[in-house]
């Protein structure tokens, strides 16, 4: 992989990351913003934990997919170097 390359798709990943976040965030509010008050009051909690936790995979996500990146360009470097 060329470092070219390497850093389209790093910054791939990023984007990717950040429109999965952006998506979360906005249907969280569209839920929320659409629910009554009641249901809102008696799952604010549940509703908070579950964007937070979806959030947290679609970072952990993206980390998986840069390591995974990063180790493929250095062993390329290593092999086109050999």
């Amino acid at each position: 992989m060329k470092t070219e390359q390497f850093n389209n798709h790093i910054k791939n990943i990023n984007k990717r990351s950040m429109v999965a976040s952006i998506v979360i965030v906005l249907v969280a509010f569209a839920l929320r913003f659409t629910a009554s008050p009641e249901e809102v009051e008696q799952y604010m909690f549940q509703f908070a934990y579950t964007v937070l936790f979806l959030l947290v995979l679609v970072h952990l996500k993206a980390n998986n997919l840069k390591q995974k990146a990063i180790i493929r360009y250095i062993t390329d470097s290593i092999s086109d170097n050999e």
